[in-house]
């Protein structure tokens, strides 16, 4: 059976460079970064090495990266860390490692409204800042539908008014090319979606940013979350980083023309996000239909897709992020995301549209 992956913003295959770069590491001789022979100052220079590729291609300072186990953690070290202690500002579409998290602060919360576009409207984040702002937390990219918020502008904003901005990128990484605008006090970054290994994540903090660690112990990361570094999972992804100086530009371009021609080649059915997306995702309403009974034909076809955030998914409630963008319970459960990765091709694609377009929506 032929298998087809299309849920490529729950995680992504292993790019075989990556492998490659990771086994040789894991076949090195023992070593552990924090030693101070010769063994440990060896591992050290590679950890140093793989920071450095990454920092380079963010166009940031190696200080201001800390390696984590996944983007969530780097989520929740900002958020915890930067020690908010008053009025928070986040939208109601942020991805769950946001929207738990912050409820757990019990602090005084605005959930910023989003429209059929899917992103938040500047105006009402500046009306929505008051004296006792203490944080603002927002995507670059929404992961189920691929709209893009104008980080930018959003940065400018906080820069102006002093207020601290964390912004979640697991779902913009390797998507397009971009730069961290100065007004980002932290971004939080996720291996396994740019075709790196699971397990390791990626904060960046701003210099002159103070945070507290969660995790205590010794002294990694410039004391910052302590715990032996995964050196491994590190270098595989920096090596994921460093392919997409070369990589990316093309890819972005043949993602997004599939992209087109899935979405074109379907009938009667609804894109939704009206606002600016990034290049591989589509999240598609099939009115009429069971979405999970639709998944679940896909999967025995061998394709995969999903009904969302892939750690939302297992709970068949309706989408929070779809609600909020104006869709009916009904329409949020016939909805399926679609997402691509370099290594899809229009073969794939051609062959997807030809068993959905079987189907019949009303």
């Amino acid at each position: 059976m032929t298998k087809i992956f299309l849920d490529n913003n729950g995680t992504t295959k292993l790019d075989p460079r990556v492998v490659e770069a990771m086994l040789t590491e894991l076949e090195a001789d023992p070593s552990n970064p924090s030693s101070t022979h010769s063994f440990g100052r060896s591992a050290h220079l590679r950890l140093s090495k793989a920071r450095e590729t990454v920092a380079e291609y963010l166009a940031i300072q190696p200080s201001e990266l800390i390696f984590t186990s996944s983007g969530t953690e780097a989520l929740n070290l900002a958020i915890f860390g930067l020690r908010p202690e008053g009025h928070i500002i986040t939208s109601k579409i942020e991805h769950v490692a946001v929207y738990h998290t912050i409820e757990e602060l019990q602090h005084p919360v605005t959930y910023l409204s989003v429209g059929t576009e899917g992103h938040i409207q500047l105006q009402d984040l500046e009306e929505a800042i008051s004296p006792d702002t203490s944080l603002i937390v927002l995507s670059a990219v929404n992961s189920e539908t691929g709209v893009k918020n104008p980080i930018d502008e959003i940065a400018a904003i906080a820069q102006r008014s002093t207020v601290p901005l964390v912004v979640d990128g697991v779902a913009l990484l390797g998507k397009e090319p971009f730069s961290i605008p100065p007004g980002v006090s932290a971004m939080a970054f996720s291996s396994h979606k740019i075709h790196g290994p699971k397990g390791v994540g990626l904060l960046y903090l701003r210099k002159g940013c103070n945070i507290h660690p969660m995790l205590i112990g010794g002294g990694q990361e410039q004391m910052r979350r302590a715990g032996t570094e995964n050196l491994p999972g590190i270098i595989g992804f920096a090596k994921a980083v460093e392919l997409l100086h070369s990589e990316l530009p093309e890819a972005t371009k043949r993602m997004e023309r599939l992209r087109n021609l899935l979405e074109s080649g379907l009938k009667g059915v609804r894109i939704n996000g009206t606002g600016p997306r990034v290049c591989n995702t589509s999240s598609i309403t099939f009115p009429g239909m069971d979405g999970e009974g639709l998944l679940i034909q896909l999967d025995q076809m061998g394709i995969a897709a999903s009904m969302g955030s892939a750690c939302s998914s297992g709970a068949l409630e309706p989408s929070r992020v779809l609600l909020e963008m104006g869709l009916s319970r009904e329409e949020t459960l016939s909805t399926l995301r679609f997402s691509l990765s370099r290594f899809t091709t229009q073969e794939e694609i051609e062959a997807v549209v030809s068993i959905l377009s079987g189907q019949q929506f009303s």
